[in-house]
């Protein structure tokens, strides 16, 4: 089966905020994915997770790769995880 890889961004101009969200799917499921809070040339990882069926195939990690190629675009100073 086929799994892709989603990024969206939203952008709230009414105040200094915006989210980046990467995640992983399959035929419209989601699957795993990171969610991240932009506050000015900060990102904060908010969630992070993968679904168990599909762990240690290295989906975690190349979410994660994608997540940073994105926040590279954003061109931020760094990135803080706060998760539970």
């Amino acid at each position: 089966s086929f799994l892709g890889f989603k990024n969206t961004k939203s952008l709230n101009r009414e105040v200094s905020y915006s989210f980046l969200n990467v995640s992983i799917e399959n035929k419209g499921i989601i699957l795993g994915g990171i969610s991240a809070l932009i506050e000015g040339d900060w990102i904060t990882i908010n969630s992070s997770w993968v679904t168990e069926g599909i762990r240690n195939n290295g989906f975690g990690s190349e979410l994660l790769n994608r997540f940073e190629t994105e926040a590279k675009k954003l061109k931020v100073k760094g990135v803080k995880v706060e998760t539970i």
